[in-house]
């Protein structure tokens, strides 16, 4: 978890995507979903933003799916990493835990 906070630092006030995208992952890998609300937080970022810019490309590109597909505007969704698909080698990435403790 250290890891995950000194990364979050070491991004500073401009953030490249590719290196802030991955870190989204990981996050989401840790706590097993993550609302845009946890990620903003944890991120320092604006949830709007965080949603225009990383979130909803990453759920375009497959980089992340919804916990409730059906309605994008569910009071709990949350985004999770995709599933494996069957036979794929490796875990799931899917744990529980908290930010910083």
């Amino acid at each position: 978890m250290e890891n995950v906070l000194a990364r979050i630092r070491a991004l500073g006030r401009r953030r490249p995507s590719g290196p802030l995208r991955d870190l989204i992952r990981d996050l989401v890998a840790i706590h097993g979903w993550a609302t845009a609300d946890e990620l903003a937080g944890w991120l320092g970022m604006g949830k709007k933003y965080l949603r225009k810019r990383h979130l909803g490309p990453m759920l375009d590109a497959g980089r992340l799916r919804l916990r409730h597909p059906e309605e994008a505007t569910h009071p709990e969704q949350a985004y999770g990493l995709p599933r494996r698909p069957p036979g794929a080698s490796g875990s799931s990435g899917r744990t529980d835990g908290e930010l910083g403790k």
